[in-house]
């Protein structure tokens, strides 16, 4: 059952720009300490990979908040929620603190992440849904 729906798009040029401005202040803002040392990884590999990754844990988290109902506020914050990858490369979200207390409260078990990327743009979508019983 669905508990939860959420959606983002980024603009990877408009975030390139707020990581230029804030010069990493946004980075430490926005991902866990573990997601910046992966970032800090791709970016040894190349600017735009580095970028990328940044665009899309940036838009996963959006939509992860829409879906909880609470955006980004509310007690969530940016870092109660980490955006992973397992063993087959698909993204995973682990909650933590307030956001995991929302998706609780809203009856939830699981949620399930999809994230892509073009030149452009990075886009997110997340459900939160519950075993039917």
């Amino acid at each position: 059952m669905i508990k939860g729906l959420g959606t983002d798009i980024v603009q990877i040029e408009r975030v390139a720009a707020s990581l230029q401005r804030t010069r990493g202040r946004l980075l430490q803002r926005i991902l866990t300490p573990r997601e910046q040392e992966i970032y800090q990884q791709k970016a040894q590999a190349g600017e735009q990979q580095a970028l990328h990754y940044f665009a899309k844990r940036f838009a996963a988290k959006e939509a992860v908040g829409k879906a909880l109902g609470t955006g980004i506020g509310q007690g969530v914050s940016w870092h109660h929620i980490e955006i992973s990858n397992n063993n087959i490369g698909a993204p995973q979200v682990c909650l933590s603190d307030q956001a995991l207390v929302h998706m609780e409260r809203l009856g939830a078990d699981s949620c399930h992440l999809s994230l892509s990327d073009e030149q452009d743009y990075a886009v997110a979508f997340v459900v939160l849904s519950a075993r039917l019983v």
